[in-house]
């Protein structure tokens, strides 16, 4: 797939080694899905420039080379703290700030006019994962879903890999009522597919095979199992390009008339 215009090569970098060099969106759409895909907060064009650095690099990343990108990427990282502490002083989370924005998104997809508010998928890796559990097991708006590389019990999570994710993934309070795949289960008994990769770093293996079976075991209780599937593959943290075709061929399953 050429490069769109005005792409940076970073960017085309990255799609080729965590997408297979396709972009999700530019398939789906070639499916004839409308797809809207916003940036979270504090990524992307909704970053967080420190100090100086906005007055050294601006606001356009097609001036932004390689070695940018990493300093800026680093600082991000390292900047995390300081944003966390600023929004509990603020009253709010950072997750609470994501979240409302899909629901936000939400409300505009259903002011579209070729938009059937009655067939709204979600889809994401990731972080966009992430977004997916929540958005689908809480907004009834949410009819089909697939979350891709972001899905473990917590227990196994808190032992092997606090360190590993961001702050954003850090709900205060949450394990006092739900484990994760209890979360996206709530959107039971619309169709879910949850993708799990084997060799994936971020997670353990324990908690992905767990979560799977728990999710599974809440749908065959509510006798929708045929409207659930856990599956894994063979490979690192990525939306390959089976993985993605599984995934579209799940919310063309569901979605399209």
């Amino acid at each position: 797939m050429p490069m769109p215009e005005g792409e940076h090569p970073a960017i085309t970098k990255y799609r080729r080694e965590n997408y297979e060099g396709r972009s999700t969106s530019a398939e789906l759409c070639r499916r004839g899905y409308v797809v809207i895909a916003i940036d979270c907060f504090y990524f992307g064009e909704r970053r967080t420039l420190f100090g100086t650095d906005l007055q050294k690099y601006g606001w356009d990343r097609l001036k932004y080379s390689l070695e940018d990108i990493q300093y800026l990427n680093k600082q991000a990282s390292e900047g995390e703290s300081i944003l966390a502490r600023s929004l509990s002083w603020a009253g709010t989370t950072w997750q609470g700030i994501a979240h409302w924005d899909d629901i936000r998104t939400l409300d505009y997809l259903q002011t579209r006019p070729d938009v059937d508010p009655d067939r709204i998928g979600c889809v994401g890796i990731s972080m966009g994962g992430d977004r997916t559990v929540y958005l689908a097991g809480l907004d009834d708006r949410i009819r089909c879903a697939v979350v891709v590389g972001w899905m473990s019990t917590l227990r196994p999570m808190i032992r092997k890999h606090v360190l590993t994710h961001s702050f954003i993934h850090f709900l205060p309070g949450l394990t006092q009522f739900l484990d994760l795949p209890d979360l996206v289960a709530c959107m039971v008994p619309k169709p879910l597919m949850v993708q799990q990769c084997n060799k994936d770093e971020l997670y353990p293996l324990e908690g992905m095979q767990e979560a799977v079976e728990k999710i599974a075991a809440i749908y065959k209780k509510a006798e929708a199992s045929p409207r659930f599937e856990g599956k894994f593959y063979d490979q690192a943290h990525i939306f390959s390009a089976k993985m993605q075709e599984d995934a579209f061929n799940w919310l063309d399953r569901w979605l399209k008339p």
